[in-house]
């Protein structure tokens, strides 16, 4: 079992929503993603990082690379939100509860869709 205390979540990850809308001219969808919060956070990046110089291949290899993060108990996250940790976007692939609603652990990959 993961033993976390508050000291552990020492970086900040902002928690987004996405919101679609419709344009006015043509109908189109228009989606935008707006802040939900920023809260402390402990990330675990997986240890297979990709090589200094990569190619196409190992580019690809890192957007699957999988990363945990685990912030404090919230009901309000699930996969439909994403992660903008450093500057990078990440899609939340599944949550679980950690010792009775205490923790929040998200399993998370880079995100590749925009």
């Amino acid at each position: 079992m993961l033993n976390l205390t508050i000291g552990d979540l020492d970086r900040q990850v902002t928690i987004q929503q996405r919101s679609v809308a419709r344009e006015s001219t043509f109908g189109a969808e228009v989606v935008t993603w707006s802040t939900l919060a920023t809260v402390w956070a402990k990330v675990v990046e997986s240890s297979t990082a990709p090589p200094v110089n990569p190619g196409h291949a190992d580019r690809l290899a890192a957007y699957q690379r999988p990363m945990k993060v685990y912030i404090r108990w919230r009901s309000d996250v699930d996969p439909t939100l994403r992660l903008s940790y450093e500057g990078r976007l990440l899609q939340i692939t599944g949550t679980a509860e950690l010792n009775r609603r205490q923790w929040l652990e998200m399993a998370c990959q880079e995100w590749a869709h925009e």
